[in-house]
């Protein structure tokens, strides 16, 4: 139940980035255990490890730039030793929070005004932003569930994670 940071930035790159062991963060389909494909940590104290994204891509041209912003699970990269249900709703917790800031990156950037110098630079930064404030959501949602542990706690992040992608809906991919 580790978060396992896992940061991918992808410039110019083709569909294929995203192949069987990626999978893009859709509300129709929920994570099962049979995603979680990686070896197994042996040395870390989780029963499961959850390594997901924000995998986002900026074209640019004459008339300014284009992107594609997806929150991403990486199935070879995540793991489970002891497969349980309360398990499962949690690591599903960090796949949705890395949606919730997909979502929040596609939001700033609809008013996001370059300035001079770098447009590659300033995107960066932005990204960069988003993706500092998703780590510290993901390290508190950890702590305070005590890696789900805590069932009223993973309870109450349930509804605060559910609420919070209803609040974004309107910058879903």
């Amino acid at each position: 139940m580790k978060r396992i940071v896992f940061l991918l930035v992808t410039f110019f790159v083709g569909q294929g980035a995203f192949s069987q062991e990626i999978l893009v963060w859709d509300s129709a389909v929920k994570l099962t255990w049979g995603d979680f494909q990686g070896k197994v940590d042996s040395s870390s104290p989780y029963s499961a490890s959850t390594v997901s994204g924000i995998v986002y891509k900026f074209r640019f041209s004459g008339d300014g730039y284009s992107d594609s912003i997806k929150a991403v699970f990486y199935r070879k990269e995540s793991w489970v030793r002891v497969p349980k249900d309360g398990a499962l709703f949690h690591e599903q917790g960090h796949f949705d929070i890395t949606e919730i800031f997909a979502r929040k990156l596609r939001k700033r950037l609809q008013s996001f005004v370059p300035k001079r110098g770098s447009l590659g630079q300033q995107l960066k930064k932005l990204y960069d932003e988003v993706e500092a404030e998703r780590v510290a959501m993901e390290n508190l949602y950890d702590t305070e569930t005590k890696h789900s542990a805590d069932g009223e706690r993973q309870a109450e992040w349930n509804e605060r994670i559910r609420k919070e992608l209803k609040e974004l809906e309107a910058f879903a991919d």
